[in-house]
């Protein structure tokens, strides 16, 4: 493995993210740095399919920090390194950095760092030269640090009803509706399923934007004939999809219609880390917009036939 062995790190102050680590299992323990929580206030870890990223805090040593940006990491220059995960094996690699602590190695000689893919319990001892041993978990006294349980919802435009409890049997109706539950619901991961149909006017979609406030949200479109947003016939609802939130990702969705002037298939305002994957955006003034908004993705998609921009990025990094 190689190692990140030169150069130091000034680390800004953590944003305010939770992560997605779970509120009550939060805590790794080291017999010289003290207690390491991974879920602090104004801070906070978020496990990905292929790494880790955002910040750990502990009394003794300050700021942990588990990745240089966007994952997963080479590990081997100053400005590309991080915890990366295997969310098959749920093995984890590579290193995190303190300025007191210096690096801190999740995959040493005489110890790894797991999570379990069925649980999200974090195990193993991580290594750091200035503190020794990081402990991950423990029966007495116990502590933990896990990753906090899923929440997954449905949509079903064709044959949903939003009077029902947006689960696979039971789907909400309009996407509007199933954002705003979300939106509304505590801090914690959350996938939400859309069928194929489309999110129009005649389907009883509201003549309201659609802004997706939460963070660690995943919307997925169903295979095969994608679910299609069209805006088509709406004053009011002018943006497809608009996120605020973090590590927000989007995936196989259609989106047109949006053709009034500066009228937006996509938006990401203010968010990072959000993604938007093998989606089609056609039709629209402009396609995809990136406001002040760091270390966003957009992948695999098909942009055409926009009136105006189909990718814009303003105030934004990464």
């Amino acid at each position: 493995m190689a190692c990140v062995c030169c150069g130091h790190f000034s680390l800004t102050t953590a944003w305010a993210s939770e992560g997605n680590i779970d509120g009550n299992n939060k805590y790794a323990w080291s017999e010289n740095a003290g207690w390491l929580n991974f879920r602090p206030t104004n801070g906070g870890v978020t496990v990905h399919d292929t790494y880790l990223s955002g910040y750990a805090w502990a009394e003794n040593i300050g700021w942990v920090k588990l990745g240089s940006g966007t994952g997963p990491y080479a590990n081997n220059s100053s400005t590309n390194w991080g915890v990366n995960h295997n969310s098959s094996t749920g093995a984890l690699s590579g290193y995190a950095w303190s300025e007191i602590a210096g690096w801190i190695n999740f995959d040493s000689t005489n110890s790894q760092v797991t999570i379990d893919p069925a649980t999200g319990s974090f195990d193993g001892y991580a290594w750091s030269e200035n503190v020794g041993w990081i402990h991950f978990k423990y029966d007495d006294p116990t502590y933990n640090v896990a990753v906090a349980a899923t929440t997954t919802y449905y949509v079903d435009i064709q044959n949903g009803d939003d009077s029902n409890a947006g689960s696979s049997g039971a789907p909400w109706k309009t996407l509007h509706h199933a954002i705003t539950q979300i939106n509304d619901g505590s801090s914690g991961t959350y996938v939400l399923h859309v069928a194929s149909g489309d999110y129009n006017l005649a389907n009883e979609e509201a003549d309201t934007q659609i802004v997706l406030s939460q963070s660690l949200v995943t919307v997925i479109g169903a295979s095969g004939s994608a679910p299609v947003l069209n805006g088509t016939g709406f004053q009011y609802w002018t943006t497809g999809i608009e996120i605020t939130g973090s590590n927000v990702t989007l995936r196989n969705l259609h989106v047109t219609g949006f053709s009034d002037a500066n009228d937006i298939g996509i938006k990401s305002d203010t968010g990072s880390g959000n993604r938007v994957e093998n989606c089609k955006v056609y039709g629209n003034y402009e396609a995809i917009s990136i406001y002040m908004s760091n270390d966003c993705t957009i992948k695999a998609c098909e942009i055409y036939n926009n009136t105006d921009d189909g990718i814009s990025m303003t105030d934004s990094t990464g």
